[in-house]
């Protein structure tokens, strides 16, 4: 939902709702109305959208491996260590951002 995105972008909804038509337009996105809720609208990546992400990634990965290519398998290994931890956090930050939010938005 556009609104759901504004709030974890930190963007108003307008913004969002631009980019999501930008988004559309491309044919990267979609928007479909939710069965349980009529006044709601639920954004679906396509499969151009898939196809054009995987793109990128794969453009992203290549520059990392050329920029790392001339290190050391201990450092590189110490890199993907530290990267992990990295991950670990910033999921442990994303879920807990997410629990208060809810709580946040939750009516007392």
């Amino acid at each position: 939902m556009p609104s759901t995105l504004a709030r974890f972008l930190e963007l108003k909804k307008s913004s969002v709702t631009s980019l999501i038509d930008s988004l559309e337009n491309e044919g990267f996105v979609c928007r479909k109305d939710d069965p349980s809720d009529r006044r709601k609208v639920l954004i679906s990546i396509t499969e151009k959208g898939v196809e054009h992400t995987k793109k990128i990634i794969t453009k992203m990965l290549s520059v990392a491996k050329k920029c790392m290519s001339d290190l050391d398998d201990e450092t590189l290994e110490k890199a993907i260590e530290a990267q992990l931890i990295l991950l670990k956090l910033q999921r442990h930050m994303y879920d807990r951002s997410v629990e208060l939010l809810d709580q946040k938005c939750t009516p007392e």
